[in-house]
């Protein structure tokens, strides 16, 4: 219930997505965040770059390859085998 990070605001934020200052969003100003807030600024970021659709929560993930068909603009791509059988990439 109290637990807070061991990074400042300032570390565990992405540079181009710091953490909110607004006060619904942050609510103790001191520079290590609670988990909530945490969690709050995760699911900020998620909503903001349109991340959702790619998360699956209760997955687990059983092998991770790097791809030898494909490549993106960002480097290579990975398939990713799940529990429940499916491939995705």
């Amino acid at each position: 219930r109290s637990l807070r990070t061991n990074l400042p605001r300032e570390v565990m934020a992405y540079m181009s997505f710091p953490f909110a200052s607004d006060a619904e969003f942050v609510r103790d100003a001191r520079r290590y965040p609670t988990h909530e807030e945490v969690q709050r600024y995760l699911e900020a970021y998620a909503d903001a770059f349109h991340l959702n659709k790619h998360i699956r929560l209760d997955t687990e993930v059983v092998k991770i390859t790097r791809s030898e068909k494909r490549v993106t603009n960002l480097g290579p791509a990975w398939d990713v085998l799940t529990n429940n059988g499916t491939m995705d990439t």
